[in-house]
C-alpha cells in the first residue's frame, strides 16, 4: 500500500512519518527512513524522544535510515535502488518505508519524473509486503504534480494549517483511501513531546 501525505511547510509531517515508522516498529515490522530535508542523527534524536526504545530499534537494525540529506541523489533511480538494497535484507519481511520528501526529491530530478517513479515503486513494493508513506509538501511543486500522485496513490492524508484567533492551529484528515470507508473531516491536533495528539 502507498499513501501519499500532504501539507504546507512546519506543519508536521517528519513527525508523522516518524511516528508511523515507530507505529511499525512496535508492531513487530521493519522501517526505512529515506531523508531528504534532515540528518538521520537530527531524525534518531527525535525519535528516541517519542519512545526510549528507539535506540534498541536502530541497534537491532530493525530502523535503517537512508541518508539523502547529505548524499544528494541525482536521480529518482538511484533512490529505488538504494532503499531495494536496504529491503532485500529483511526478506519480505513487513516493512514501513518513509520517503520525506517527494518535494525535495522532484527538486534535485526532473518533476515529470516523479509520478511515473511513485507508480512504479507502488507496484513494486506491494509484493514485497511494505506500506509505503510518501510526503509532499504543498505550494513548492506545480499543483499538477500534487493532483497525479494524490490519483496514484492507495490512500491521501492531508494536513493544514489555519489561522484561528491570531493562533496557527494544525489539522489532519483523510482525503482519501481506496476501497475503505472513511470520514474527510478535518481533526485537529498538536504536536507534544511525546507524538501527535489529536483533539476532539
Amino acid at each position: 500500500m502507498s499513501l501519499l501525505l500532504i501539507g504546507p511547510p512546519g506543519v508536521g509531517k517528519t513527525f508523522f512519518g516518524l511516528q508511523f515508522a515507530l507505529d511499525g516498529l512496535t508492531r513487530n515490522q521493519n522501517a526505512i527512513y529515506v531523508a531528504f530535508d534532515d540528518t538521520p542523527s537530527d531524525l534518531a534524536d527525535v525519535l528516541s524522544k517519542l519512545n526510549p526504545k528507539a535506540e534498541e530499534f536502530i541497534t537491532q537494525k530493525k530502523m535503517h535510515y537512508i541518508d539523502c540529506f547529505t548524499t544528494k541523489p541525482s536521480s529518482v533511480s538511484d533512490v529505488s535502488i538504494t532503499f531495494h538494497r536496504v529491503l532485500e535484507g529483511f526478506s519480505k519481511q513487513p516493512t514501513r518505508i518513509i520517503l520525506d520528501s517527494l518535494s525535495t526529491l522532484g527538486l534535485v530530478s526532473r518533476v515529470d519524473d516523479l509520478p511515473p517513479w511513485v507508480l512504479h515503486q507502488r507496484a513494486r513494493l506491494k509484493q514485497e509486503n511494505v506500506i509505503a508513506l510518501f510526503t509532499l509538501c504543498t505550494g513548492i511543486n506545480p499543483p499538477a504534480l500534487t493532483l497525479a500522485l494524490q490519483n496514484i496513490s492507495d490512500g491521501v492524508l492531508e494536513m493544514k494549517l489555519e489561522e484561528t484567533a491570531g493562533e496557527m492551529k494544525r489539522f489532519f484528515r483523510i482525503y482519501s483511501m481506496r476501497g475503505v470507508a472513511h470520514s474527510t473531516k478535518w481533526i485537529p491536533f498538536e504536536i507534544a513531546s511525546d507524538g501527535i495528539k489529536y483533539l476532539t
